[in-house]
């Protein structure tokens, strides 16, 4: 959700909701509603295995 991903990187609204559109578009996430809320996962495999690898190239830099 919107609010949680703004919380962990601490920035607006705003420019999540701009970023996570942005990813829509591009095909890296995909989103379902549920009432007022939409729910973000990843869309393609591939997304899911850069970030695994960017992820051992920085450790330390995220908190999962």
């Amino acid at each position: 959700m919107v609010g949680q991903v703004e919380e962990s990187l601490g920035i607006q609204q705003a420019m999540v909701s701009q970023q996570l559109a942005r990813l829509r578009l591009d095909g890296l996430v995909s989103g379902r509603r549920e009432g007022r809320l939409i729910y973000y996962s990843v869309a393609h495999p591939h997304t899911t295995s850069l970030l695994h690898f960017l992820f051992a190239m920085f450790p330390g830099t995220h908190d999962n």
